[in-house]
């Protein structure tokens, strides 16, 4: 298949490209080899009631997407079903722009090859990708992941039961290194290993109305299971932010540079790894962790009924709070930073239901070797 002058990889479904147009409405695409629909180099996508279907086949999973946008375009599509799809369901690279709307992306397969194997969703360079009321149901390795320079904006999200897959066995919900996102009312949930990352030290994320839970450990040997970490530098501030019934630690911060600010927070029921008394250091059970010159403000929290400890300190964090409370748990609030003055890093805090509210002892710290996907 030709397109000016161009070679395309047989057995895709749909390609616009060099400046073209293409408007579908109430439209299928099935079973498409090499990938459903590529937009690229300046062309323009608009797209209403579409499915895309079982695209891919293991021998080209690098280069299957069901929906691709490159290169200058753009594509606005709602009441799509993509399903099925083997390597990336949605791709967008360089400059790439996609608005999608009222919208399921379903059952996504992992090939045997590709960096993007799996995927929900994949931004690289400088995409844009824009969520409307969307769900990302049962992806493999992750539901939604961004590298580079690349910018999220997500409102009414759903990401769920994120599969295990790929050497590592990760299963993450949501992974964003080095982007700049936004995401109103999301729910990510029943992810595998972490629900929510953010990486790098151009990395920001601003959140509001956030939900984390049910992280599962690794179904290979129970490690992990968090909830939202940040590091390398990242950037977060979020307003009613919700984790729960996540492993291992609830919110973990580390790297020097990696700066938090939430308000109206609650973490509560953070469990034990799965290994459990198999992991070497025991399986945690941390509501926070901050360390490694990693930062943490909370302004109107409640951090309950953590397994082993509802805060952790650890070596080179900073942490400071303001109206909340500490509860039910063994220990409330584990100290292991030299630095840290208990009189002015908390005000107006309440420890209750405790076994110890303020603890010292060398307890131990998450593993931060986990690393972006």
């Amino acid at each position: 298949m030709h397109s000016g002058g161009r070679t395309l990889r047989a057995g895709l479904g749909i390609a616009v490209q060099l400046g073209g147009q293409l408007t579908l409405s109430a439209s299928s695409v099935d079973g498409d080899e090499a990938g459903g629909i590529l937009v690229a180099e300046h062309a323009t996508l608009t797209a209403t009631d579409v499915a895309i279907r079982d695209t891919g086949e293991v021998g080209l999973a690098a280069a299957s997407p069901a929906l691709e946008v490159r290169v200058g375009s753009t594509a606005t599509v709602t009441g799509a079903l993509i399903e099925r799809a083997r390597g990336a369901a949605v791709l967008l690279a360089e400059d790439g722009a996609l608005t999608l709307s009222d919208s399921a992306i379903v059952d996504t397969r992992a090939g045997l090859m590709g960096d993007n194997s799996g995927l929900g969703a994949s931004l690289e360079g400088t995409a844009h990708l824009t969520l409307e009321r969307v769900e990302v149901d049962h992806a493999r390795r992750a539901g939604i992941v961004s590298r580079d320079s690349a910018v999220l904006d997500a409102t009414d999200l759903v990401v769920r039961d994120t599969a295990p897959s790929g050497p590592r066995g990760l299963g993450v919900g949501v992974s964003l290194f080095g982007a700049q996102s936004t995401l109103t009312r999301v729910l990510i949930e029943r992810a595998s290993v972490l629900g929510l990352g953010v990486s790098g030290a151009t990395a920001t994320l601003d959140a509001h109305d956030l939900v984390v839970r049910d992280t599962r450990s690794d179904a290979a040997d129970g490690y992990y299971g968090r909830g939202l970490e940040a590091n390398l530098g990242a950037q977060l501030t979020a307003d009613r932010l919700l984790l729960e019934r996540n492993r291992e630690v609830s919110l973990f911060l580390f790297d020097p540079g990696t700066r938090a600010q939430l308000a109206n927070v609650v973490i509560r029921d953070s469990l034990e790894e799965e290994c459990r008394t198999a992991c070497p250091l025991g399986g945690l059970g941390h509501g926070v962790s901050v360390l490694s010159g990693a930062s943490l403000a909370l302004t109107g929290f409640v951090i309950t009924r953590s397994a082993l400890l509802g805060v952790q300190v650890g070596p080179g964090g900073t942490f400071t709070a303001t109206r909340g409370e500490i509860s039910a748990g063994p220990i409330g609030l584990n100290i292991q930073e030299a630095t840290f003055d208990l009189g002015t890093a908390l005000s107006d805090v309440a420890f209750r239901d405790l076994e110890r509210s303020v603890d010292a002892t060398t307890l131990p710290i998450p593993d931060t070797g986990l690393g972006a996907l």
